[in-house]
């Protein structure tokens, strides 16, 4: 779902390749079926093929490991393939130098030794970028969160953020928002949302959080820590 129907048609076609030669010939193929299974296991808890050196090694090893000699589709005009090939290369490297952008301005609104006023100015100058709203929502709510902002624009990109990372600083984040605006009953929702987060090993401190909250707020916050602390026993 992250990469849409491209990115389900590339998916489908390694399963296919990788299923029909799962039937291991010799020493050889075992070596590459290993090398290629390292890989996918590394993929399950980091993200080594968005990388590129780590995508090129894995495409060439899932090259050799498939056995058939079935042509796929013939190019009678290379040279379509070789300007295609060259638009997408560009277009990789326009890619990285604006991840490389990105991530910086990301460490920059994390650094708590710049002022509110310099990271606003800095997320002023985000120009929008195919495929990367989401690291502009990240970086716009990380500045939204540290300041006296209109709520409704913090729960507008709040709502989008925790779809894409329901962890459990930005679902009580999001939570605590919501019953800033009277929307208690959204709010009761992420907050047993946080509790239900890493198999709910971080409820106790949304608990401690939400008494806090009912100490300082208790006319937006006191029903719902009671309401969490009933059903999170």
């Amino acid at each position: 779902s992250e990469f849409g129907l491209l990115g389900g048609g590339i998916t489908l076609l390694f399963l296919i390749v990788f299923i029909k030669n799962s039937k291991i010939l010799n020493i050889d193929h075992l070596y590459v079926l290993t090398i290629i299974l390292v890989i996918i296991f590394y993929s399950m808890f980091e993200f080594p093929l968005w990388q590129l050196r780590y995508l090129i090694i894995f495409s060439i090893f899932l090259s050799v490991f498939d056995q058939s000699e079935r042509v796929f589709f013939i190019i009678n005009k290379s040279y379509i393939f070789t300007v295609l090939t060259f638009f997408f290369s560009f277009l990789s490297i326009y890619y990285i130098f604006e991840y490389k952008k990105t991530s910086y301005l990301y460490s920059y609104v994390l650094n708590e030794k710049v002022d509110l006023s310099d990271k606003v100015e800095e997320v002023k100058k985000i120009k929008p970028v195919f495929g990367f709203s989401f690291f502009d929502d990240l970086i716009v709510y990380e500045v939204l969160s540290n300041g006296n902002f209109d709520l409704n624009k913090k729960i507008e990109v709040g709502n989008r953020l925790v779809h894409y990372i329901p962890s459990n600083v930005y679902l009580v984040r999001h939570a605590r928002n919501l019953a800033e605006v009277g929307q208690y009953e959204n709010s009761k929702y992420f907050f047993s949302a946080s509790c239900h987060y890493n198999f709910g090993r971080e409820c106790d401190q949304t608990k401690k959080y939400l008494k806090d909250l009912a100490v300082y707020d208790p006319e937006n916050f006191k029903n719902i820590y009671e309401y969490i602390i009933l059903k999170y026993k």
